[in-house]
């Protein structure tokens, strides 16, 4: 079991890190705070798409790979806590219209990515 723990904290190094790279993208094109973690999260939700996917699909893919991937890699990557603060401060600041257009995109395109993901794998 601590092997898996290991994948496990591969991944999420990784995608803490790619992670990172959205966010400082964002930065650097000038773009809102929040696309960084809409971009992240739509990825994120195809990646899972894709894993699972291929997980199901050859099952020679082994347990580290879906943990590493999964667990670590989506998991990190992913950041629906950011999500959540960042739509609660878009409401605290009266940005109705950002709110929702935030709010759905990120909903309905993060599971039509997952669905894409599984079909594409």
């Amino acid at each position: 079991m601590s092997r898996l723990f290991l994948y496990i904290a591969l991944g999420g190094i990784l995608g803490s890190i790619a992670r990172f790279t959205f966010s400082f993208l964002t930065k650097q094109y000038h773009l809102p705070f929040f696309y960084s973690t809409l971009f992240a999260n739509l990825a994120g939700c195809f990646l899972l798409g894709v894993f699972f996917a291929l997980a199901q699909q050859y099952q020679s893919y082994s347990l580290e790979f879906r943990y590493l991937g999964i667990i670590g890699f989506c998991g990190a990557f992913t950041t629906f806590s950011t999500f959540a603060f960042e739509n609660l401060m878009l409401l605290q600041k009266g940005h109705i219209f950002t709110f929702a257009a935030y709010f759905l995109l990120s909903s309905v395109l993060g599971i039509a990515a997952v669905y894409i993901g599984l079909k594409v794998a």
